[in-house]
C-alpha cells in the first residue's frame, strides 16, 4: 500500500493549489502531513514539499525527499511549543484564502 497517493491542497502565495502526493509522519506530533514533488514547467522534478494537510502550510523544502523530510523535522522540533497555535492560526489563513478566492471567482 505505499504507492497509494493522496490529493490535497497547499497554500502556494496568495492562491490554494490541489497537489499529489504521499501521506507522511513526522515524529514529535500527531497532525498529518503530505509530501508531494515540485516540478518544472516540463515536469522535471526539482525539489519536494512537505506540507501539513489542515492548513496547507509548507513546513519543509528540499532537493530531496529526505532533506525536506529532514527540514520538516526540524522545523517541528524548533517550533514544538507554538505548534497547535500556529498551525490553527494557518488552518484559519487558509479558510480566508479560500473564501477571498471563490469570491473573486465568481466576478
Amino acid at each position: 500500500m505505499t504507492d497509494v497517493k493522496i490529493f490535497y491542497e497547499v497554500v502556494d502565495g496568495d492562491e490554494v493549489e490541489t497537489v499529489r502526493g504521499d501521506s507522511i509522519r513526522l515524529p514529535y506530533t500527531d497532525a498529518s502531513f503530505g509530501m508531494h514533488a515540485d516540478c518544472d514547467t516540463w515536469g522535471r522534478v526539482v525539489g519536494w514539499t512537505v506540507t501539513h494537510l489542515l492548513s496547507g502550510a509548507p513546513v519543509g523544502t528540499g532537493r530531496t525527499r529526505d532533506a525536506a523530510f529532514a527540514a520538516a523535522v526540524a522545523y517541528v522540533e524548533q517550533n514544538k511549543p507554538h505548534l497547535a497555535s500556529m498551525f490553527a492560526n494557518a488552518a484559519q489563513a487558509r479558510v480566508l484564502l479560500e473564501h477571498l478566492q471563490r469570491k473573486a471567482e465568481a466576478r
